[in-house]
C-alpha cells in the first residue's frame, strides 16, 4: 500500500511539473528575442517628439553633449532612421534593435553629431566615451535606461517635446558665453562656498586653452577646455575636458570638486546680463578681464628673491614686447649710435662686471653683460603680485662713455622709462615650472595693459 502512494505521489510532481514547462515555455527562444526587440523598437519610435539626453563621460579627458534622437521605424523591422540633433547640427543615422545576450541598440550609420565623441585617435583610442551600440537595462518613470556595451556608460533617455528641438536659444547663449573669452583671461569668480571664498579673498576658477585635444579635433575649437586654480596656496591644473551646453545650463563635464563642493554649472542671468554659479551653495560668476585676475600668492618674494637675483634679472628683450613699451624699447635698441643700449635687466642685487656691488636698480648695457649702465631703483610691492619700480636720487653708474647723457636726452629711453617707472605700476601672471626650474611671466602696465613683457626666468 504504501508503495502504491508513493508511485502516486511520483505522478502528480510529474504532472504538475509538465504543467509548468507548458506554462512556462509556451514561447520559443526566438519569439521572445523578436518580442523583446520589437517592445524596445516600440518605446523608441511611439514617442511623439523623440527623445532627449544629456551625456558627460568622465575619463582622463572629458566630453559630452545634449543630443535629441527621433526613430522612424521601417515597417514592422526593428530597425529605420534616426534623426539626431545638437545644438550645432542635425544629421541622420540607420538604427537596429537586435539581441545578443541582451536586446541591444544600435547606431550603424556614422555621423558628426553623435559619433564625434567616438571616434579614435592614437591618444585617445576609445574616442571621448560615446559608443554605436548600448545594451537596454529598463524602462522606469517614462525613461529608458543603456549601458554603453564595451565601456559601461549610462545613456539615459528622457521623452522629448517639440520646444527641445528649438536649439535657436542654446545658440545664443553660446555665443553670448564665448565672448568672455576674447579677453585674456576668463574665470568663474567665487565669492561663497569654496575654501572660505569671499568678496574680499575670492576663489577663481581659470580657464586655459586646451592645445591637446584641439590638436587632434580642430573642428572643435572653443568647445574644449582647461582649468588652474589654487589650493592651499598651490598651483592645481586639471585635465582637458568638454562644456557641455543644454537648454538648461552650461555644464563642466570635469567638474571642479574641492572638500565636497561641486562646480559644474552656469546658468545666465538676463537680469545681470552675466552667467551665474548654478550649483548650490556656491555664489560666483563668470569674469573676463585684459588683467590678471588672480592674487598669486607669494610672486612678490619670488620676484625679489629669486627672479631679480640670477644672472639674468627680470630679462626682456625687445620682441618680448608689446605696445608703446616695444615700440620704444625696438627704437633704442636696435639704435647703433654709441654708446650702445641693447637691453633692459631690474636687479635686485646687480654686480658690475669688475665686481662693484651696486644693489637694487634697471640696467641697461650691450648682449655680452661687458658694458652697462645702473640706474638705481626701488622695488615697490603693491599686491602677492603687483609692484612698482620707483627711480630713486642717485647717479647713473656705467663704464659706458656717454650713457648717463644718452639716458636723460634720448627721447625714447625717456619714453621707455615712463612706462618702466610708472606710479601705477605692474600685475604679472606667473607659472613656476618646477619641471624646468623656470618662471613664464607676463608682465602688464597698469597704466596701459596694452603694454607687456614677457620673460622666462631660470632659477
Amino acid at each position: 500500500m504504501k508503495r502504491l502512494l508513493y508511485i502516486f505521489a511520483m505522478l502528480v510532481v510529474f504532472s504538475s511539473c509538465e504543467n509548468d514547462s507548458e506554462y512556462l515555455f509556451d514561447e520559443t527562444p526566438t519569439e521572445r528575442v523578436l518580442e523583446a526587440n520589437a517592445e524596445l523598437t516600440a518605446l523608441l519610435t511611439n514617442s511623439e517628439f523623440g527623445w532627449k539626453t544629456t551625456i558627460m563621460m568622465q575619463d582622463y579627458y572629458s566630453a559630452g553633449d545634449m543630443l535629441l534622437f527621433k526613430f522612424d521605424q521601417n515597417e514592422d523591422n526593428s530597425n529605420g532612421n534616426v534623426t539626431i540633433a545638437n545644438p550645432f547640427d542635425t544629421a541622420t543615422s540607420e538604427f537596429k534593435v537586435y539581441h545578443e545576450v541582451s536586446t541591444l541598440l544600435n547606431f550603424n550609420t556614422q555621423n558628426d553629431v553623435f559619433f564625434w565623441l567616438a571616434t579614435p585617435s592614437d591618444n585617445m583610442p576609445q574616442g571621448l566615451g560615446v559608443e554605436p551600440e548600448y545594451i537596454f537595462e529598463k524602462e522606469e518613470d517614462g525613461k529608458l535606461y543603456f549601458t554603453s556595451k564595451v565601456q559601461g556608460n549610462e545613456m539615459v533617455l528622457e521623452k522629448a517635446d517639440e520646444q527641445d528641438w528649438d536649439m535657436s536659444g542654446i545658440q545664443e547663449n553660446i555665443e553670448n558665453f564665448r565672448s568672455n573669452f576674447e579677453s585674456n583671461y576668463t574665470a568663474i569668480r567665487v565669492t561663497e562656498g569654496i575654501q572660505g571664498a569671499s568678496e574680499e579673498n575670492p576663489f577663481y576658477l581659470m580657464f586655459t586653452d586646451a592645445t591637446f585635444i584641439e590638436f587632434f579635433m580642430p573642428e572643435k575649437a572653443g568647445i574644449f577646455y582647461a582649468t588652474k586654480y589654487y589650493e592651499d596656496g598651490n598651483r592645481v591644473w586639471t585635465n582637458e575636458a568638454a562644456f557641455v551646453y543644454d537648454h538648461e545650463a552650461i555644464w563642466l563635464s570635469n567638474p571642479l570638486v574641492i572638500a565636497g563642493d561641486t562646480l559644474n554649472k552656469l546658468v545666465y542671468s538676463s537680469e545681470l546680463d552675466v552667467w551665474e554659479v548654478g550649483n548650490e551653495g556656491i555664489v560666483g560668476q563668470l569674469v573676463s578681464s585684459v588683467l590678471p585676475l588672480e592674487s598669486i600668492p607669494g610672486f612678490f618674494d619670488s620676484f625679489v628673491d629669486d627672479i631679480c637675483t640670477t644672472s639674468d634679472g627680470w630679462f626682456t628683450w625687445p620682441w618680448n614686447t608689446t605696445g608703446e613699451l616695444n615700440e620704444h624699447y625696438s627704437a633704442f635698441s636696435y639704435n647703433y649710435d654709441e654708446p650702445r643700449l641693447q637691453y633692459c635687466h631690474v636687479y635686485t642685487d646687480y654686480v658690475s662686471p669688475d665686481g662693484e656691488e651696486l644693489g637694487e636698480g634697471l640696467v641697461l648695457g650691450n648682449y655680452d653683460r661687458t658694458e652697462f649702465a645702473f640706474i638705481p631703483i626701488d622695488i615697490v610691492k603693491l599686491g602677492e603680485n603687483k609692484f612698482k619700480l620707483v627711480r630713486v636720487d642717485g647717479d647713473v653708474v656705467s663704464n659706458l662713455e656717454g650713457a648717463a647723457e644718452r639716458i636723460a636726452t634720448d627721447a625714447d629711453i625717456i619714453a621707455f622709462f615712463d612706462i618702466m617707472f610708472s606710479d601705477k605700476g605692474w600685475v604679472v601672471d606667473a607659472e613656476f615650472h618646477s619641471l624646468f626650474g623656470l618662471y613664464d611671466n607676463t608682465f602688464y602696465s597698469l597704466e596701459d595693459p596694452a603694454n607687456t613683457a614677457h620673460s622666462y626666468t631660470y632659477i
